[in-house]
């Protein structure tokens, strides 16, 4: 694999892989992987009081929705599938 997801600008650069491209789910490109996966905020009770804070994304697979969390892989498959993988799952893909 090429060493993870990258930007350029505001533009998310998968990464390449066996399966298909990734992006790895970090804060700082939550919204770029939010637009390539066309996926939908995740929201989670606020720890710090009332409302919600965004701790990843639903991501749309064959099975159903699945959560994103940050760390966890979003895998467009070479058959046009979405996936999420967490990253040590990814690591595994690798070996």
């Amino acid at each position: 694999m090429n060493g993870g997801t990258g930007t350029v600008g505001t533009i998310l650069v998968p990464t390449d892989t066996p399966i298909g491209e990734a992006a790895q789910l970090t804060p700082e490109n939550l919204w770029q992987v939010f637009e390539w996966a066309e996926s939908k905020p995740y929201h989670s009770p606020d720890p710090d009081g009332p409302g919600t804070v965004i701790t990843g994304l639903t991501i749309f697979t064959p099975a159903g929705r699945a959560k994103a969390e940050y760390g966890d892989w979003v895998v467009h498959t070479r058959g046009g599938a979405w996936r999420v993988v967490t990253s040590a799952e990814f690591e595994a893909l690798d070996a």
